[in-house]
């Protein structure tokens, strides 16, 4: 494999061509192959006195991963956290000019994109001008194409480890953010990003701003939200407003170990329909469905120490409900935090086939909690749309021990008498039975049984439980008849 100029051009075949009068270096028709992408290079570099470098290089076809490849070496020098999980297929020409001095040379592509995938997030198509400029790396004039709007930008990190950058939107919808997408949550709202900063890594200056515009979600309206943040000499602050300001919040967050940083949020009747509506538009047909949540909370922290809270948390409602179901906070509660230490008792949710008691506290750093009672199941038809309806009444008895930096988990989870239906199933799963326990995120699942279409199901198994994804499932069935 050829390499020049800490450039790895893969194979190499072409006509190199030196002149040792003139003391020229002349490239003609020279093509490489790194990976999937072909280069062919035209030009010159000078060997002598002023040491010019001229040379084309054409991209007729090529690969971000394969172009990353061939800048390798000055991206694991310079840019360690540069994004290789960053994909797509590329074209157009690069171009080396200057010295052959690094801190002289400039090679940079003219260059369009297609499917650009970053973070399961995928641009159609772009164009920018990107590469090595004198010490730098630069994306100037960045424009990468979404389902319907762009996001635009300019991107330099110098030689003396400076990052510039700048972004901003336009005509973006959340239609264009493939997460939502494959939640498939029936949201369309103009969304507005602006972004800037500059600075070393570490100690940047920056600002960031994400607004989300009024829309309808099934004939329900959701008002505008908004969320910004700032970032320098050593401080976080943020500020965010959730549909029309139902919900406030406010963040300053310093990072000397040594400051006070403080988080407030006051939530005043927080209609939050719309986002049970986005999770299952079923539930835009029931007349009955409301949601209802007010309350605060004033804290105040070290950074050092998150784990030591002090301040005040008051919750004076919560109500969740649609048709044959609701739950609701029987009162008002009222915490006080003083270096993490708290203590609550007998804090109720209650509701059709709800009777739930929550109970304790922290003491230097000690938790002790407990969750014990029934809980009607039919709160997973909000957030699970394939469930056409589950009824059951569970028996929980959970607590949460340990430290507050490394809690565990417990949980006995049991039911009988359950009936489940699915949307895409024909027949219903009757008189369910389950007994499962919960550790930590791995809910062993001892026990299950159901009558289904004229026979028995039964089961066991294991269910690995994530925040950012669907459960990881060992399960084994055994069917009768």
């Amino acid at each position: 494999d050829a390499e020049y100029l800490n450039l790895r051009l893969g194979k190499v075949n072409g006509k190199v061509i030196y002149d040792d009068g003139s003391e020229f270096l002349s490239l003609s028709n020279l093509a490489a192959q790194v990976g999937r992408s072909s280069f062919l290079a035209n030009g010159s570099i000078d060997m002598g006195p002023s040491d010019d470098i001229k040379i084309d290089v054409q991209v007729p076809q090529g690969t971000i991963s394969d172009l990353a490849a061939v800048f390798s070496d000055f991206i694991k020098s310079s840019i360690p956290w540069y994004p290789y999980e960053l994909t797509g297929q590329l074209n157009g020409v690069i171009r080396a000019s200057g010295k052959t001095s690094l801190n002289q040379l400039s090679v940079l592509g003219d260059l369009e994109v297609q499917n650009v995938e970053y973070q399961r997030e995928l641009f159609r198509w772009g164009k920018l001008r990107a590469g090595y400029s004198k010490g730098a790396y630069v994306a100037e004039g960045v424009n990468l194409k979404k389902k319907n709007g762009w996001l635009r930008g300019n991107f330099n990190f110098s030689a003396d480890n400076i990052l510039n950058y700048d972004l901003i939107s336009d005509g973006l919808t959340t239609l264009d953010v493939d997460h939502l997408g494959n939640f498939g949550i029936p949201y369309r709202a103009p969304l507005s990003i602006e972004a800037r900063g500059t600075g070393k890594i570490g100690s940047l200056k920056s600002f960031l701003k994400f607004s989300l515009g009024s829309c309808v979600v099934k004939n329900y309206a959701v008002l505008p939200s908004e969320f910004s943040m700032t970032t320098g000499n050593g401080k976080l602050d943020s500020q965010m407003s959730v549909f029309g300001d139902q919900v406030k919040g406010q963040m300053s967050l310093d990072w000397d170990s040594r400051a006070i940083s403080t988080l407030d949020i006051v939530s005043k009747n927080f209609d939050f329909q719309p986002i049970l509506v986005g999770l299952n538009t079923d539930l835009a047909n029931d007349p009955e469905l409301d949601s209802d949540l007010s309350g605060s909370a004033h804290l105040k922290f070290s950074v050092a120490n998150l784990s030591r809270l002090s301040g005040v948390v008051d919750v004076e409602s919560y109500l969740l409900k649609r048709s044959a179901y609701s739950l609701r906070l029987a009162d008002k509660f009222h915490l006080e935090l003083k270096n993490g230490n708290h203590h609550f008792s007998d804090v109720k949710l209650i509701g059709q086939g709800t009777n739930l008691i929550a109970s304790g506290g922290v003491e230097d750093g000690k938790i002790n909690y407990s969750l014990k009672g029934d809980l009607n199941l039919g709160i997973v038809e909000f957030v699970v749309q394939e469930i056409a309806s589950i009824k059951s009444i569970a028996h929980v008895d959970a607590k949460i021990t340990g430290r507050s930096d490394s809690p565990d988990v417990f949980a006995n989870i049991n039911g009988t008498d359950a009936d489940l239906r699915l949307r895409n199933v024909e027949q219903p799963f009757e008189d369910l039975k389950f007994k499962t326990f919960l550790t930590g995120s791995t809910l062993r699942i001892n026990e299950l049984s159901a009558h289904f279409a004229g026979g028995t199901v039964r089961g066991q198994g294991l269910a690995e439980l994530h925040l950012s994804k669907v459960p990881d499932f060992d399960i084994k069935l055994d069917l009768d008849n």
